[in-house]
C-alpha cells in the first residue's frame, strides 16, 4: 500500500483531494495542516505547524511514496504578510529538507499559484513559461519563486523522484470560501465602468 502525504489538508482544495484519495483502497493517506479541515474526510489528520521542524519529523516518520504540498498562504492572510511569508518559505524549507533525507519518496506535487507570473498591464494576455512578466514582483510572487527554486534544487539532487509544480488560478464557487467567492456572492458586486 502506497502512502500519500498531503499538506494544506484543512483548505477546501486539500480536503477535497484527501477525501478522493482516502476512498482508494490502495492508498494510505496522511493529511496535515495547522488548522481544522473545512471538508470532512476519513484520512489520518495531524494538526501541525507547517513552518516548524515537527513537519519534517512527521514526513520522515511516515515515509511516504508521494507528497502533495498544497500549503500556500494567500497574500491577504489574516495573520499578516510577515507571518504568511514565513509559513510559505520556512514550511517549504522544512518539507523539502525532509524530502532530501527520505529515500521512500518517489513523487512530489507542489501547488504554486498563477501569481508567480506577476500582473501588469504590459503583460500579454497569455503567458508562456518563457515570458518575462513586467512590473515589480510582490512579496507573494517572490515567495512563490523561492519555493519553486527549492523544488528545482531538490529535484536536481534526486533524479529518482518525479517533481510536478501546479500553478493554480484562484478556485471559486458556491461551496468554496475564499476571497473571490465571497466577492462574487455580495448582494451588489462592484464593477468598473
Amino acid at each position: 500500500m502506497r502512502r500519500v502525504f498531503v499538506t494544506g489538508a484543512a483548505t477546501w482544495t486539500g480536503g477535497q483531494l484527501v477525501r478522493k484519495l482516502s476512498a482508494r483502497p490502495d492508498l494510505e493517506v496522511f493529511a496535515v495542516d495547522d488548522g481544522d479541515p473545512v471538508v470532512p474526510f476519513d484520512a489520518r489528520f495531524e494538526r501541525l505547524s507547517l513552518d516548524r521542524l515537527s513537519l519534517a519529523r512527521y514526513v520522515l516518520e511516515v515515509e511516504p511514496h508521494t507528497i502533495v504540498h498544497l500549503q500556500s498562504v494567500h497574500p491577504t492572510a489574516e495573520e499578516g504578510q510577515n507571518r504568511a511569508s514565513e509559513d510559505r518559505v520556512v514550511g517549504a524549507l522544512a518539507l523539502f529538507g525532509a524530502i532530501d533525507r527520505n529515500d521512500s519518496v518517489r513523487q512530489v506535487i507542489v501547488k504554486s499559484d498563477t501569481a508567480f507570473y506577476g500582473s501588469s498591464a504590459r503583460n500579454p494576455s497569455v503567458l508562456a513559461e518563457t515570458t518575462r512578466p513586467h512590473g515589480s514582483p510582490t512579496r507573494f510572487q517572490r515567495d512563490l519563486t523561492e519555493m519553486e527554486r527549492f523544488v528545482t534544487e531538490v529535484a536536481d539532487r534526486h533524479a529518482a523522484v518525479r517533481y510536478t509544480i501546479l500553478r493554480f488560478a484562484p478556485i471559486f464557487g458556491e461551496r468554496v470560501d475564499n476571497p473571490i467567492s465571497r466577492y462574487l456572492t455580495m448582494r451588489v458586486v462592484p464593477t468598473l465602468l
